[in-house]
């Protein structure tokens, strides 16, 4: 999620009043990241977005069109909730059967 986290665009006023340290150490990784996952804003709700959520005066959104974030989205989605369930699998208890016998 970190290395994805390069692809929002953070609002200068975010940058100015330090809600947000920008610290992109992977100026290389911008092409890739751009083609991959773009999440953009502004302050104005957008229209025609697959997803938008406001946040401290700004909206952050994935455009509708953009099907490359909004695959990325889905394959970060699935993995997250695949560690979800895992987790709780872990907290069944387990039934020892003694079958050798």
């Amino acid at each position: 999620m970190a290395y994805l986290a390069q692809g929002v665009s953070v609002p200068e006023q975010h940058l100015e009043t330090g809600v947000v340290s920008y610290d992109r150490r992977d100026r290389a990784a911008d092409g890739i990241i751009s083609d991959l996952f773009q999440v953009k804003a502004q302050k104005e709700k957008p229209t025609h977005v697959s997803l938008a959520v406001p946040y401290k005066g700004y909206w952050f959104y994935i455009e509708e069109k953009d099907i490359s974030s909004r695959r990325t989205l889905g394959v970060l989605d699935s993995l997250v909730r695949l560690k979800i369930m895992a987790a709780g699998a872990q907290k069944i208890p387990v039934l020892t059967l003694p079958v050798g016998r």
